[in-house]
């Protein structure tokens, strides 16, 4: 983390996910949980009904993503804010595989970016396998992407209106492609 100046850490697990872990020296921590929850919760099982009610994984995890998005929008957008919050350094985005909540953050800064959404996808499509799922496909994350397009008008948008602030976002923007 020294050798490529990281000195925040964006940290999207839930309490529970990082119960017991200490802080890194010289690194700043920023809890940003995605989602109130985890497996242990008694929403859980409403949360992963998105699974179970698709015909197969991908559309699952497409329909698990977007019901993330549209419960949590503030989540995203201050994740996004912490991002590019005041500070020196690089800053990494985590969770605990970093596909859903990490990718979706990544892909929602990415697009924000201007970036096209073949190489988002692209790069989301990279992450492995994980708890017997495949890997995901490039579709998945394109899908939620456009979905955002129709039901908010696109990414930026969608941030905008979870409350995330304009100079807040440019200056996450502005973080990533420094």
């Amino acid at each position: 983390m020294r050798r490529h100046d990281v000195r925040r850490v964006v940290d999207l697990r839930t309490e529970a996910e990082t119960a017991g872990e200490a802080a890194l020296p010289g690194v700043e921590l920023v809890r940003m949980p995605i989602r109130p929850s985890g497996p242990t919760d008694p929403l859980w099982p409403e949360l992963t009904a998105a699974y179970g009610a698709a015909p197969d994984h991908e559309h699952g995890l497409r329909d698990f993503l977007l019901d993330g998005l549209s419960r949590w929008p503030g989540a995203y957008g201050r994740a996004i804010g912490a991002i590019g919050a005041p500070g020196e350094g690089a800053v990494i985005v985590q969770c605990a595989a970093g596909r859903d909540r990490t990718g979706v953050v990544c892909a929602l800064l990415l697009e924000a970016a201007g970036v096209e959404r073949e190489a988002i996808a692209a790069d989301y499509a990279l992450t492995p396998a994980m708890d017997g799922q495949p890997a995901p496909a490039r579709w998945v994350i394109e899908a939620v992407l456009r979905e955002l397009d129709r039901a908010h008008g696109g990414t930026r948008a969608y941030l905008l209106g979870a409350g995330l602030e304009e100079a807040a976002l440019e200056a996450a923007v502005t973080r990533l492609v420094a």
